[in-house]
């Protein structure tokens, strides 16, 4: 039995597909002439995925990501429950309570169309077929980046959930601790503190001990990153690996108490002279409705008969929002 050879360019399978008399090809998966465009769909979504896998830049380091399963998802944020207290011989367990309020975010659609002129395989044109659908992926990879550094640049004048802009100043009076309550001045999580320093992180972490939860109660917080704009990366990067203490006016014997305490996040298009601290309350959500593809338009359907193209159209739904305000303190 003679082996089977592969196609050499994307111009030979069309044409078996094409001139085959039968509409079939002699190899063991049978496939007619007029799925064609299906079968080099195939090969444009793997090129359409793997130009958004290859560049996905820091995005998903700086939000939550989490899957959706409806045109919105629903987060309940609740308070602290009320203290267990001691049963009392022969009384009742106290009932506990706690205050709580939800908050929504919608889905929304991204996508795009994918001409190929039929002209561009005639011509054996691959290099421009594979750059086409990977150039899509890159461009959707690069819109999640956009779309993050939106949400945190613009956060100083968006109104949240709790109809208090997401980075909360002096100026705003801060968050209340439950929407429709009174603003809080000890629920800031946006200080003026100017350019990255040792001391002005220190200033910063001790400011998110202050964060109160929906009943006013002391919470337990973590801080995880360190996210930072490109004019404060090699500084943070200093502060945050530096063995001994990077002040000029101690010793160089005393340890770094900052060094690893955060994992630093450079993300380039976040406002200059900007950096950010997060918490391990998940606020910042990225929902995922739908996962990127690629859609084939129907054979000689719209304007693939008077052009004489094939048509695809990229899509996917997902939504950026603010669930909790206590997810991050936003520090110049």
């Amino acid at each position: 039995m003679s082996r089977i050879q592969p196609f050499k360019s994307i111009r030979e399978s069309y044409e078996y597909y094409r001139d085959n008399p039968d509409g079939t090809l002699p190899v063991q998966e049978v496939a007619r002439a007029s799925e064609f465009a299906i079968f080099l769909g195939k090969g444009l979504n793997t090129l359409l995925l793997q130009g958004y896998n290859e560049n996905q830049g820091v995005w998903a380091e700086c939000m939550n990501v989490v899957p959706s399963t409806m045109a919105f998802e629903t987060y309940p944020n609740l308070g602290t429950v009320t203290t267990p207290e001691q049963r009392q011989p022969g009384g009742e367990f106290v009932r506990g309570s706690f205050a709580s309020e939800d908050t929504r975010i919608f889905n929304l659609e991204y996508g795009e169309i994918l001409e190929i002129d039929r002209w561009l395989i005639d011509t054996d044109q691959t290099k421009k077929i594979q750059a086409m659908p990977q150039e899509l992926g890159k461009a959707h990879a690069r819109g999640k980046n956009i779309l993050t550094a939106a949400f945190y640049n613009a956060g100083i004048t968006n109104t949240i959930y709790d109809t208090v802009v997401m980075w909360a100043n002096a100026g705003t009076g801060g968050h209340p601790n439950i929407t429709g309550g009174a603003a809080n001045a000890a629920n800031i999580n946006r200080l003026a503190l100017g350019a990255i320093t040792t001391a002005n992180l220190e200033t910063a972490l001790l400011a998110l001990d202050l964060f109160c939860g929906l009943e006013g109660e002391v919470i337990d917080l973590e801080t995880i990153k360190l996210i930072v704009s490109t004019s404060e990366r090699l500084t943070a990067e200093q502060i945050l690996t530096a063995a001994a203490y990077p002040v000029a006016t101690w010793s160089a014997g005393v340890a770094n108490i900052l060094k690893g305490k955060l994992q630093l996040v450079h993300n380039k298009r976040l406002t200059a002279q900007s950096w950010y601290i997060t918490t391990n309350i998940k606020g910042n959500i990225h929902q995922q409705f739908k996962d990127l593809e690629l859609t084939k338009e129907s054979d000689e359907a719209g304007e693939s008969f008077d052009k004489r193209i094939y048509r695809y159209r990229s899509y996917e739904a997902c939504a950026q929002g603010c669930a909790d305000w206590r997810w991050g303190l936003k520090c110049a």
